[in-house]
């Protein structure tokens, strides 16, 4: 015979388990409702790339990062390739998948995350950067390097606040340098004059 005790808690499990079954059935139900609406809506206007990354986005999750998305996000980049959210978005899927067959996808990505970086997009671009591995931090820090010293600075002030590795970014010279100095107020004063 099983004491009270057991029995209450086993009881609590069960319903707990049971109504954390019930929010993933409606969970599923919701994405699959989203997923039609996104394919009528590409139905009625095939270039909509809104409704396009919906798709990859809701069906990454069940389906995992195949070729289907594969497929989708090069639509993507044909459809939408400067729109800031959905560069933000296709790195973020890219960069963190870690497949090592997407080499040009993850050139694309990293070059789309630099260019945000240049358009001042630098804490959304260190928020994604984070969670992609060393690698592609190093990668995207080399290509912030060819960028001008104040976008350098702000990247890597960002970064390294998040613990992210920013070696690759040239070190300024000392601040004992009076050339130095003449051009760090002067870009202070005129950003336009930054190198």
């Amino acid at each position: 015979m099983m004491d009270w005790t057991a029995m209450v808690l086993l009881s609590g499990w069960s319903s707990e388990y049971a109504h954390a079954q019930g929010l993933f059935e409606q969970a599923d139900q919701r994405t699959q409702r989203a997923l039609n609406i996104a394919e009528k809506a590409i139905q009625c206007a095939p270039t909509n790339g809104y409704a396009w990354m919906s798709i990859v986005r809701l069906t990454l999750v069940n389906e995992g990062f195949h070729d289907r998305q594969r497929r989708i996000l090069d639509l993507t980049w044909q459809l939408m390739p400067y729109e800031a959210w959905v560069m933000l978005a296709r790195a973020a899927i890219i960069v963190s998948s870690g497949n090592p067959d997407d080499r040009e996808r993850r050139r694309r990505a990293l070059d789309d995350l630099a260019r945000l970086v240049e358009a001042e997009a630098t804490r959304s671009v260190v928020a994604i950067i984070r969670g992609a591995g060393p690698q592609a931090q190093v990668e995207l820090a080399e290509r912030v390097a060819k960028l001008p010293y104040r976008i350098q600075r702000r990247y890597q002030a960002e970064a390294v606040a998040l613990g992210i590795d920013t070696t690759p970014l040239s070190i300024p010279p000392s601040s004992a340098d009076p050339e130095w100095v003449k051009r760090h107020r002067d870009c202070q004063d005129n950003p336009r004059a930054c190198p």
